[in-house]
């Protein structure tokens, strides 16, 4: 922390939010509380700092993978009770048993989803956390371990957006990246804050465990791989890759068109013209476009699709290959050889199941925001894939304008086309039109993608105003 008392650190963090116009006056906040001390010093700082001009909901999660974690919730909800300009809710998640891979992945995911359809539940835009200078630290020391890249190694950002399976957004703030952990939990202690200790905050069978003894050791120390050289390691790289996504947005404004039946045009001559790493960036940014938020495309797959692109043959898929399949997509090459193109689209069969309009709004095929039917109807009415109902069938119904845009489009894309359909009780489906009026066609295309969350789990519980 340096000479700038822990007060004036967090308001001027504030005053460089509400500056930014991030926060603004009035705005509630909610507050992520696990019961340990860097939380319960932040939701003590939001009540010292910001309870006199915006409402306060503190959010505190019971994962249920500990006997004691109920009691730990409801702990800093009795707390809250006996604070003034506060409300508590308590969470509850639930361990999909079914689910493979990290138990705290998971938890982490699903702790932020509940949170986050909280927020949205509530008009409640901006969610902060306690993440402090040594998570940071953390992060950027297992990064390195697995060998990222200048996008990994800029590790968390002070803002960044959570979405909803459904598509809404929240704001996630972590105003203490700059404060050590030690500055946190000796100001706990000095307001006598009733705080937890999670033990599997120090088992070794987890890797951030044994990355964070590691940095509280020596040898760390000696090897130049201090808290504050890899927090500013962070610093440096964010700045990088902030410049890296400008430029990747710049390059994708000229050379990607959203067409509105749900597939990508993309010119290449304006990539031929850039360096590697924005041409690789950029067709990151197309792949991950129908799926914003999935875990990142290695390297090398890009590199391959790459070398398709520009005519140099791999097993499987030579230079002459007019189609490559890559993580449920397809991609086509299109154009003359002086302007050349690719058509980006849904493989056909990777496409999503039909989805009734009555449970928009939501997200259909990681492309298509569905606003569902405010006149009533959307009981009857199914979005579905062309495919389902038949190609030439579609096409035979189709008139005016929207049967030109159906025929302009590459013929494999055309069975991938969302409808609106009824399904009669003898289960055949009857087209009503293509999607129109009832959602559109929405890419993420932008290099920085928000984190997707899985949906929530139902919430339950609630601690007394």
């Amino acid at each position: 922390m340096g000479h700038a008392p822990l007060h004036n650190y967090f308001a001027a963090q504030l005053e460089g939010l509400a500056r930014q116009g991030v926060l603004t006056p009035g705005a509630p906040l909610a507050i992520a509380v696990s019961g340990g001390p860097d939380s319960m010093a932040l939701a003590q700082l939001c009540l010292d700092c910001a309870a006199s001009q915006h409402p306060l909901h503190i959010l505190t999660v019971d994962h249920g993978l500990r006997p004691e974690s109920a009691d730990e919730a409801a702990q800093v909800c009795a707390w809250a009770q006996t604070q003034g300009g506060v409300t508590a809710h308590q969470l509850h998640w639930q361990k999909d048993e079914e689910a493979g891979g990290n138990v705290q992945e998971q938890a982490r995911l699903g702790r932020y989803a509940l949170m986050a359809q909280w927020c949205v539940d509530n008009d409640v835009d901006l969610l902060l956390t306690a993440h402090h200078q040594d998570d940071q630290a953390e992060t950027v020391l297992m990064r390195l371990g697995r060998g990222s890249g200048v996008d990994g190694l800029s590790a968390m950002r002070g803002r960044q957006q959570l979405q909803t399976a459904a598509g809404s957004q929240v704001t996630l703030l972590r105003p203490l990246l700059g404060v050590p952990k030690q500055a946190l939990v000796q100001f706990a202690n000095s307001r006598k804050l009733p705080t937890v200790n999670d033990p599997s905050n120090h088992a070794q069978k987890y890797a951030r465990s044994r990355h964070r003894a590691f940095l509280s050791s020596e040898e760390a120390e000696g090897l130049g791989l201090s808290v504050q050289r890899l927090t500013q390691t962070a610093r440096t790289m964010q700045r990088a890759a902030d410049a890296l996504d400008a430029a990747t947005d710049k390059l994708a404004t000229q050379s990607i068109t959203a067409m509105p039946l749900g597939y990508l045009k993309v010119q290449l001559a304006p990539l031929f013209a850039e360096e590697e790493e924005l041409r690789l960036r950029l067709m990151r940014l197309v792949i991950g476009a129908f799926n914003p938020g999935t875990f990142p495309i290695e390297e090398e797959q890009l590199l391959r699709l790459w070398q398709w692109v520009i005519g140099r043959g791999i097993a499987g898929q030579g230079a002459d290959a007019p189609r490559y399949t890559i993580r449920g997509l397809l991609l086509e090459k299109a154009g003359a050889t002086d302007d050349p193109s690719l058509f980006v689209m849904r493989e056909p069969r990777a496409i999503a199941q039909p989805l009734r309009l009555c449970d928009a709004p939501c997200v259909w095929d990681g492309r298509f925001a569905l606003t569902g039917d405010e006149g009533g109807g959307g009981n009857d009415l199914w979005c579905l894939p062309v495919a389902a109902l038949g190609i030439n069938k579609v096409r035979d119904e189709l008139t005016g304008a929207a049967a030109a845009q159906f025929a302009a489009a590459p013929p494999m894309a055309r069975g991938t086309v969302p409808a609106l359909a009824t399904i009669g009780d003898d289960g055949e489906a009857r087209m009503v039109g293509l999607l129109t009026d009832k959602g559109g066609f929405r890419p993420f295309l932008q290099a920085k993608t928000p984190l997707i969350l899985p949906e929530s789990q139902k919430f339950e519980g609630e601690s007394p105003k």
